[in-house]
């Protein structure tokens, strides 16, 4: 397994030559049985807490660090259909390019606090630091503040969005971009694309954009009431259009679930209809929606 000693140096968390262990695995060791190897990161990532959570429920175990990219050994120990236990930060295109081959462990219920100590003692021996617990991915409702359970948008964006998955899915939305170079700014592309797509998640989360009005909103001209042609003429747009659609209003929305164009359309005819002049008898209203 390999082990850098830039990752764990000598003297610190308990490694020596890259790698700590719990004092199980001393144990066991001494009576001829094998250990268990865990690839761990940095020592500075979560200090202390999963060797002190394994080593606390007396798991035999070497944790040999060999930094956040170095997974080459996790990798061939898969394509050997063999059995890799490592620690590693979710979400990354390792977990994605690996999908379904992973399982996820979760250790025993908290009894204590974790100290971000281990080796105190020296390697292989007792640490000091008491925590023995890791958490299972849980959805929010089940931790929700119960004053908040009642109301209507709390309780719809808790229904409809798992934290976990919701990052997962973006984490894969962004491999997409991140690689090919072609996208200047692929955080916020995936970001924007997620929002397109997912407005029956989101949109309970925000106050409801101000209905349109033709007052407000638009702007109109009137042609053809100097009886010089038979019609009145009546055009209007946006004051202010959507960017990439000018039939379309900028953060407006409809009357009662209809489309703003729609609620536009109506208050326009009826304008129209007051100013028609009275000696007009067919009028053809010319819009741009």
């Amino acid at each position: 397994m390999m082990a850098d000693k830039g990752a764990c140096p000598d003297g610190v968390m308990g490694c020596c030559n890259g790698c700590s262990k719990s004092n199980a695995c001393t144990l066991a060791k001494a009576q001829g049985k094998t250990c268990l190897i865990v690839t761990m990161m940095y020592s500075f990532f979560n200090p202390g807490y999963l060797e002190a959570a394994i080593a606390n429920n007396n798991i035999p175990a070497y944790f040999c660090f060999s930094g956040y990219d170095s997974m080459e050994a996790v990798t061939d120990v898969m394509n050997k259909n063999g059995t890799v236990t490592f620690y590693h930060c979710e979400p990354d295109l390792f977990h994605l390019k690996h999908e379904g081959k992973l399982q996820r462990i979760a250790l025993s219920n908290v009894v204590a606090t974790a100290t971000s100590g281990f080796g105190e003692r020296g390697y292989g021996n007792q640490t000091e630091n008491p925590v023995n617990v890791d958490f299972t991915p849980e959805k929010l409702e089940k931790v929700l503040f119960q004053p908040a359970a009642p109301r209507s948008v709390a309780r719809r964006l808790l229904d409809q969005v798992s934290a976990r998955s919701s990052r997962h899915q973006l984490a894969a939305e962004s491999t997409g971009h991140d690689w090919d170079g072609s996208e200047p700014n692929p955080s916020f592309t995936t970001a924007c694309n997620w929002v397109k797509t997912n407005y029956m998640t989101w949109k309970a989360w925000l106050d409801p954009l101000p209905l349109c009005s033709f007052q407000g909103h638009m702007e109109h001209t009137v042609g053809g009431c100097d009886n010089s042609t038979p019609y009145s003429n009546v055009s209007f747009v946006w004051a202010t259009p959507d960017p990439a659609n000018a039939i379309l209003p900028c953060q407006l929305r409809g009357r009662d679930g209809e489309s703003a164009a729609t609620n536009a359309h109506e208050s326009v005819l009826r304008l129209a209809r007051r100013q028609r002049p009275p000696v007009v008898a067919l009028a053809r209203y010319e819009t741009a929606l």
